[in-house]
């Protein structure tokens, strides 16, 4: 997901709320670089990557009755060339 618009993934979370059984874990890899670049443009981005972050993870997951129990920033030190680049998140719907 680390090339999709931020209103996307909102509607993918959206839609992993509606569908994911209660008890249920959801493992998203989407981007980060909103955090350092927010409403920018993807096309400009290092990596084409999107302008969503983990804090914009947090509150689509807290909208939709969703926890984030886990999240993983990734950079340089996995290889990319940017720090802060990417994220990983792990969503959990409550019982």
């Amino acid at each position: 997901m680390v090339h999709f618009d931020k209103l996307i993934v909102a509607d993918y979370v959206k839609e992993i709320a509606r569908i994911l059984a209660p008890g249920g874990t959801a493992f998203l890899h989407h981007s980060n670089y909103g955090a350092m670049r927010p409403d920018s443009d993807w096309a400009k981005n290092d990596g084409t990557r999107s302008d969503m972050s983990a804090d914009l993870m947090n509150e689509y997951a807290g909208d939709n009755g969703l926890k984030v129990v886990k999240q993983e920033i990734h950079g340089k030190e996995q290889g990319w060339g940017v720090d802060n680049f990417d994220c990983v998140s792990l969503l959990y719907k409550p019982g």
